[in-house]
C-alpha cells in the first residue's frame, strides 16, 4: 500500500508580492501579463531543463525542480512550417477544445479539425500516426524562491505520464497537483526508428499545508498569466509531435 505523503512547507511569499503588483498594474493596462520563467525540455534525450528566463545572465539548467503546479490545461497549436522559428501557430486552442485559425479568422472545433486526427501527419519519422495539431498540456509551477511562476509545457510524448500522475498517483489519494509539492525530473525513451527523446516524469514529494493551500488557490488565476502559446512550446528538434503515441484515455 502506497505511505501517505508527510507535509511539507513552501514559502511563496516572492511569488506573491509579485502576483499583487501587477494585478495593481492591470487595473490600468489591462493588457499586461504577469511575467512568467520557462522549463525547456531539451532534444535528444537531454536529462537537463533548461530554465529560461528572459535574461541570459540568468538563466540556467537543471536535472530537476521542485514546485507546486497552481494552474494546468489542455492546449493545442498547428504550425504549417515544421521548422516556425518565431512565427505565431496558423491555428491554436488555449482549452484544447476551441481553435482560432488566424489565416480565415475562423473558430474550429479542436475534437473535428481534420488537423487532429490520428494520422493526419502522413510521412513523419517514425510513425503513421502522428497529428498534424500538435496536443500538449500547460503547467504553471510555484517554485520556491523564484518571483514568478514557471512554465512547463509537456508534449504529446509527456502527456500520458501526466494523466497517470493526476489520477494514478495522486487522485486515487484523493489529492489535486495543487495539494502537493511535485519533483520534475527527465527520462529518456525511443521512438519506433531508435529516435531519442525526453520524457518528463513526476513525483509527489510532500502535501502542502492549509495556509500554503490558500495561497496556491489565490495564485492560480490563469487568466492573470499570458496564455498564448508561441514556436517556444513547439520543440521541432526533438520531433515529439511525430512520435507514435496513442492516445491517452481521458
Amino acid at each position: 500500500m502506497r505511505a501517505a505523503l508527510a507535509e511539507i512547507g513552501i514559502d511563496l511569499d516572492l511569488i506573491v508580492e509579485t502576483y499583487k503588483y501587477f494585478k495593481e498594474m492591470q487595473l490600468e493596462d489591462p493588457e499586461l501579463k504577469i511575467p512568467t520563467y520557462r522549463a525547456k525540455i531539451p532534444s535528444g534525450g537531454g536529462r537537463a531543463f533548461d530554465i529560461v528566463t528572459g535574461d541570459d545572465d540568468f538563466d540556467t539548467s537543471v536535472t530537476s525542480f521542485q514546485g507546486v503546479i497552481a494552474s494546468f490545461y489542455n492546449c493545442n497549436a498547428f504550425f504549417p512550417n515544421p521548422e516556425p522559428g518565431k512565427e505565431p501557430p496558423a491555428c491554436s486552442s488555449e482549452d484544447g477544445i476551441s481553435g482560432f485559425d488566424i489565416l480565415t479568422n475562423e473558430v474550429k472545433d479542436c475534437a473535428s479539425c481534420p488537423n487532429n486526427q490520428w494520422g493526419s501527419k502522413n510521412g513523419a519519422k517514425g510513425s503513421k500516426r502522428a497529428k498534424a495539431c500538435k496536443n500538449m498540456r500547460r503547467l504553471y509551477v510555484l517554485v520556491e524562491g523564484s518571483v514568478v511562476p514557471i512554465i512547463l509545457t509537456l508534449p504529446p510524448t509527456s502527456i500520458n505520464g501526466w494523466e497517470v500522475y493526476k489520477s494514478a498517483v495522486l487522485g486515487v489519494q484523493k489529492y489535486s497537483p495543487k495539494d502537493v509539492v511535485t519533483e520534475f525530473t527527465l527520462g529518456t525513451a525511443a521512438n519506433e526508428v531508435g529516435t531519442k527523446y525526453s520524457v518528463v516524469q513526476f513525483k509527489a514529494v510532500g502535501v502542502i499545508g492549509v495556509k500554503v493551500r490558500e495561497t496556491v488557490k489565490f495564485l492560480s488565476d490563469g487568466e492573470t498569466y499570458n496564455k498564448k502559446i508561441s514556436a517556444e512550446d513547439y520543440i521541432t528538434t526533438e520531433l515529439d509531435s511525430e512520435i507514435a503515441t496513442l492516445p491517452a484515455a481521458l
